[in-house]
């Protein structure tokens, strides 16, 4: 399969991939009640949960379609940022960029992670009333009277 063929292929999976998240995302956000009411509701016997786990599948397969696509364009993207949007009007070695696409790509997970990571350590549990403790009344039984 030629470059050009398979660009044009990655290019129509990722429209499709792109369409499929946009129609899951209008279901979960205007389909379905809110989440705190969602609880019990199905569209095609699929909870909301189920929904919400297929748009997260899509917008990942998505994402490394997205990835792909920006690697096999590296060299692209680099040209241009080398010759038009730099001082320096020369290319870099491919070497360069490869190692500069793997430095961003390093970076930019850990961002995320990081995000990520910070949304777990600071996650609250939400606030609830403190628990009526019960009263345990112990009735005592002396001599036939009832002593509290």
């Amino acid at each position: 399969m030629s470059k050009t063929l398979f660009n044009f292929w990655l290019d129509t999976l990722l429209l499709v991939l792109f369409l499929l998240l946009v129609a899951v995302s209008a279901v979960v956000q205007f389909v379905f009640p809110p989440p705190v009411n969602a609880d019990g509701w199905t569209l095609w016997g699929q909870s909301y949960g189920a929904w919400l786990s297929l748009q997260f599948g899509i917008l990942c397969a998505l994402g490394l379609g997205i990835l792909l696509h920006v690697m096999l364009h590296w060299s692209w993207v680099c040209g241009v940022i080398s010759t038009k949007l730099s001082r320096k009007k020369r290319r870099m070695d491919e070497g360069i960029q490869t190692i500069v696409g793997v430095g961003l790509l390093i970076v930019l997970l850990h961002v995320v992670g990081g995000f990520v990571f910070a949304a777990w350590v600071m996650i609250q549990e939400p606030q609830t009333a403190p628990a009526k403790t019960a009263q345990r009344t112990v009735r005592f039984v002396i001599g036939g009277e009832q002593q509290v």
